[in-house]
Parts: C-alpha cells; sequence; structure tokens
C-alpha cells in the first residue's frame, strides 16, 4: 500500500510540474510583409532530453490580429541534419506542440505559414539546446544492476552453500 501512495504521489509531482512550467519563457517575433511572425518556446533554457513547447502564430502587423492559414509546415534542423519535419493544422490561430531535443547544440527551426496552397510567409528561428545526452547516465545505471546482479548470485550461491 505505501508503495502505490508513493507512485501516486511521485505522479502528481510530475504532472504538476508540467502544469507550471507551460507558459512561454522564450521567443522571438519576425516583423515581414505586413505580419509578425510570432514564435515562443518554453523553457527559456532548452536541454536535451527534456521537453520544450513550441509555438507558431501569424499576426497581422497593423491591426495585431490573428491571420488564418491552413496549415503550417516545420522543419527541426541541426548544424548536420534535419532531426524533424511535419505539417499541422492551426487551432485558434497558432500551432503548439512540444518535441524533445535528442542532442545539445544550436538548432534551426524553419516554419512555412501556408494557406491553400499559397505560401503566406516563411520564418526561421534558432534554438540552443543545453546539456549532455544520456549515454553517462545509463552507464551507470548499467553498472549499478550488473553490481546488484552479481551481488545477488554470490548471495544466493553462499545461501546453498549453507544449507549444505
Amino acid at each position: 500500500m505505501k508503495t502505490l501512495r508513493a507512485l501516486a504521489f511521485v505522479s502528481l509531482l510530475i504532472l504538476f510540474s508540467f502544469l507550471v512550467s507551460a507558459h512561454l519563457d522564450s521567443g522571438e517575433d519576425l516583423h515581414k510583409d505586413g505580419y509578425i511572425l510570432d514564435f515562443g518556446y518554453s523553457p527559456s533554457q532548452v536541454q536535451v532530453t527534456k521537453p520544450a513547447s513550441l509555438l507558431f502564430i501569424l499576426v497581422n502587423e497593423t491591426t495585431e490580429e490573428p491571420i488564418n492559414y491552413s496549415s503550417l509546415f516545420l522543419r527541426i534542423s541541426s548544424e548536420k541534419e534535419v532531426v524533424f519535419s511535419g505539417s499541422f493544422l492551426p487551432k485558434n490561430g497558432g500551432v503548439s506542440f512540444v518535441y524533445t531535443f535528442s542532442k545539445p547544440g544550436k538548432y534551426t527551426i524553419d516554419a512555412n505559414f501556408i494557406n491553400g496552397s499559397e505560401t503566406l510567409e516563411k520564418g526561421m528561428y534558432d534554438v540552443s539546446v543545453s546539456g549532455e545526452s544520456n549515454l553517462i547516465y545509463y552507464l551507470i545505471l548499467g553498472v549499478v544492476l550488473l553490481f546488484l546482479i552479481v551481488s545477488r548470485v554470490f548471495l544466493i550461491k553462499r545461501m546453498k552453500k549453507g544449507t549444505k
């Protein structure tokens, strides 16, 4: 029963941490040809293997009213390769989604706001991702697990010798 309570408590803590960090901390507005291409992300310090919320909105530069568009094509590229590309349907005037970067480095996000077959505007944004890959943590975890397995085998053999 204690294990179930502890698991529920940890689950609530994780859920609460996601709810608290659900605001956008950083971003960039591009002013182009009568539009404002609004890009925001959270947290402001994007880190490897931690989810980042991304938000894209297209606004009329004069009225600051959202522009209706039919889709948003996104491409996220590292310095070496394209790591994600896809199309999204806007909801309530924008597109938001969560992405987890697997490696540290500088990434470029290309956003194409499309209406029908016409590209209304294109934006390009840079995001720096900090942190180290999880390889070291997996290695430590592997060593600990190996130690536990060897210890258990040793204890079982020792117990068998004691019963003879």
